[in-house]
């Protein structure tokens, strides 16, 4: 694996299958408000799925979203 692929495997190790918004900012050493625009932007926005009203993020797709560079 090269080196950027190793730090995401490491970042997502011990994490559920699913996120809330919270806790992926937690993870990811972001805001909840940068999860949020990630989730809601355009162009290549970050995989989420609302139920009642709130987003869960899979962590399988977090990591394809985060491999492919689109943070």
């Amino acid at each position: 694996k090269d080196g950027a692929m190793e730090s995401i495997d490491n970042l997502l190790r011990d994490c559920p299958e699913r996120l809330t918004p919270a806790e992926a900012a937690v993870v990811l050493g972001k805001s909840r408000q940068s999860i949020s625009n990630w989730l809601n932007r355009e162009d290549h926005p970050l995989p989420g799925v609302r139920i009642g009203g709130h987003w869960m993020i899979l962590t399988s797709e977090l990591r394809a979203w985060l491999t492919e560079g689109h943070n």
